[in-house]
Formats: C-alpha cells, structure tokens, sequence
C-alpha cells in the first residue's frame, strides 16, 4: 500500500463516520489533516533526487609530493606532482634509462649509473629540500621497498598478495629499476602514529604475514624514491575520484 492508498482509506472511513454519527466537524478536522498530508506528499516527491550510490572524494587524489631532476645528489625539488602524474611518467617515460640500468651487470656500477641517471620523488610529503627538518606537508602515504624478490613470476606474485592485503589500500605498485624489486605505496594515518612508529609496524607486519623484510630505508620521511619504467604498474582506480 501506498501514501495515496492510505489517504483514499482515510477518507472513506472518516466519509462514513460521519454518516453515522452526524459528527462533520471531526471529518473536517480530518479533512485539513488529509490535506496537510498530500501537501507533505507532493513536497516530498518533488525533491531532488540525491544519488546514495555518488561517492566522496578519494583522499589521496590531491595529495602531492615533491619530485626531483637526477642526480640523487640534487636535493631541491623540482615541483610537486599528484599521485596520477607521478603514475603516468612510470608507464610512459623512462624506458631508455630503465633498460640501460638493468644491462649493467656489475652492482657498483650499476649504483652509479641509477644514482646519477634516475629522478625521485618523496612519496611522504612535499619539502622545501629533500630532508627531513625541511618538510612542508606529510602526505600520509609510505613508500615500501621490496628488494630481490626474483624474476617476474615471483614479482607478480607478491604483487597479486599485497593487491589483496585486508589492512592496507595500495595507492601505487610498481617494479623497482633494478627489476628485481618492488615498489608498494600504501596509506597510513600520521595523526595517530609518526611516521616512523607506522614504519616499524609495517615492517613486522610484512615479516610475519608474507615472510619478507623490507629496505629500512624507508623509515626516513624525506626518503628517495627512483622513478624507472614499467608498463604494468598498478594505481589505484580512486585516484581519479576528485
């Protein structure tokens, strides 16, 4: 049943009170109700339709973080970058340098050749300078490094896993330039914990869930992180939700 249903029952049962009990000022005192009724009715159905399925903005689709121009050496940022930004310049840019890094067989070498070849971002923040008395906004997101995992079957692996981890959103994922490695870019929540309290326990995290340990590095909120190529890397569909 219903509104108007209600209402055409009101009606005919206050019609036929009336008729047999003679009582017109309680039907007309029911009229007015019935009438405020319909008035609310009509109101409510006229009202914009508001869709429950829209979702908010993604949280980290404006957060920003510093980048820089190769040479590791160089500590002065040369812009910030969206997340999305940050994601396109890994599929599409960077290929020669890539290749070329993962031709060098000598470990030494090939340090060299990344540290003075490779541009970086600060995934935890935007700086004045790349350290960390100098940071101007955390971003509340962590980069992790996963080194040597192994080929590309392994990598797709850990890949798929961490995809998949109940306690934290991967906002990006991409293979290290070595090629041998993984990069997992996960949000954290600086206003509960620092930065460097959420490190130790991702860290212990990872070791007991996936039995892996990950560069310590990453405890550093002004860390580097080498930007190389790879096609297939993973971002999170809510980036574009602004």
């Amino acid at each position: 049943m219903n509104a108007l249903q209600a209402i055409e029952i009101l009606k005919h049962r206050n019609g036929n009170f009336a008729q047999k009990h003679g009582i017109t000022d309680y039907v007309r005192e029911n009229e007015e109700i019935i009438n405020a009724f319909i008035t609310l009715l009509n109101a409510y159905e006229s009202r914009p339709v508001i869709d429950k399925t829209e979702k908010k903005p993604f949280p980290f689709a404006a957060v920003e973080v510093s980048g820089y121009d190769n040479p590791i050496t160089n500590l002065n940022p040369c812009g910030n970058f969206l997340i999305r930004d940050i994601y396109q310049f890994i599929i599409s840019a960077f290929k020669d340098v890539t290749e070329q890094l993962r031709s060098i067989k000598d470990k030494i070498a090939a340090g060299k050749f990344k540290a003075d070849n490779f541009s970086y971002v600060t995934f935890s923040g935007t700086f004045k300078k790349r350290d960390a008395k100098c940071l101007i906004k955390h971003s509340n997101l962590m980069v992790i490094d996963f080194d040597h995992i192994g080929d590309l079957t392994a990598i797709q692996e850990l890949k798929s896993k961490l995809l998949k981890d109940p306690y934290f959103d991967t906002i990006l994922m991409f293979r290290s330039p070595s090629g041998d490695g993984l990069k997992w870019l996960i949000n954290i929540d600086i206003t509960r914990y620092t930065h460097r309290q959420w490190f130790d326990g991702v860290f212990h995290y990872v070791k007991h869930t996936y039995g892996l340990e990950i560069d310590k590095s990453g405890s550093d909120i002004a860390r580097a992180c080498f930007l190389c190529h790879d096609p297939q890397a993973y971002i999170n569909p809510n980036i574009y939700r602004v």
